[in-house]
């Protein structure tokens, strides 16, 4: 089968390679959609090799499916036919989202509601997986919330999620951004001020968003490792997405009801999709790019 691939540090390319095989508790799918993803960029550079996360010399890119079940090795959950929506679970792979055909662990699917449409899903996973992941992390903490980039892939999906657990949210963003994020429901700001609660910081920024927290506030970054130091009894974490179908499920419903708005940004061929990735990352994206296969 055609799939997208790297040997790190290498650029992107279409390559054939073997339909995987499903093992216990994995669910075969035809990939109709996929999506470029920005996390390609480090598997491609090699940064997650010296990390010790991947251990092939090649290995696949994307992390969006959006397809068909073709084999539902002995899923109860899950029938030949059905349309779902997943996520890749590991880098460590020789071909991952951007393929013809993908294998997943039935808990990292759900099926879509026939009302959401394929492209509106498939820009949706992992951005909508994230936000719920990072909201989970503030627990029982309510109040005022600070969300930056809200105009952004993660950010937007969390501004619904958020409203929908009881916060007050506050929505960082451009100017330009101002009818989006009031048109999810929270309050608009171009400026990182005043005094919050909790902070999701989907747009990394970092240590100067503790001046806005109250003491004892929670603060949840996207980047493990990089989270700002701890002061006045403020807490800090990041958020690792990790896949999920019951996450998935929650996001389908979010937009079937409207409450969510995925944004495409252009719609792409397999080849098309290495060279955007090997091409300069673009910066502030509102959307994601579609890869057809």
């Amino acid at each position: 089968m055609r799939a997208l691939t790297t040997t790190p540090p290498a650029l992107a390319r279409v390559a054939e390679v073997p339909v995987p095989r499903p093992t216990d508790g994995e669910v075969l799918v035809r990939v109709i959609l996929s999506a470029v993803c920005p996390h390609d960029r480090p598997v491609m550079s090699g940064s997650y090799h010296d990390a010790g996360l991947i251990t092939l010399p090649t290995v696949g890119l994307g992390w969006d499916v959006l397809g068909e079940v073709v084999s539902a090795n002995g899923s109860r959950q899950f029938l030949v036919g059905d349309r779902v929506a997943g996520t890749v679970s590991s880098y460590d792979l020789p071909s991952r989202a951007i393929a013809e055909y993908v294998s997943l662990p039935a808990d990292s699917l759900a099926h879509v509601p026939e009302s959401v449409a394929d492209e509106d899903a498939v820009v949706s996973l992992i951005s909508g997986i994230t936000a719920i992941q990072a909201l989970e992390i503030f627990g029982d903490t309510r109040g005022r919330l600070l969300i930056t980039a809200a105009a952004g892939n993660v950010g937007s999906f969390a501004i619904p999620v958020a409203l929908g657990l009881g916060f007050a949210v506050t929505g960082q963003g451009r100017d330009t951004d101002r009818e989006f994020i009031e048109g999810l429901g929270a309050t608009f700001t171009a400026s990182v001020h005043g005094e919050y609660d909790a902070v999701f910081d989907a747009a990394a920024l970092g240590a100067e968003l503790l001046g806005v927290l109250a003491d004892g506030g929670t603060y949840v970054g996207v980047h493990p490792g990089g989270e700002p130091v701890a002061q006045r009894g403020i807490r800090v974490s990041a958020v690792d997405a990790k896949p999920s179908g019951s996450d998935i499920a929650e996001i389908l419903d979010l937009i079937a009801v409207g409450r969510a708005q995925p944004r495409i940004i252009e719609r792409v061929s397999m080849e098309e999709s290495a060279q955007l990735l090997n091409g300069p990352a673009p910066r502030g994206a509102r959307g994601r790019v579609i890869v057809t296969i």
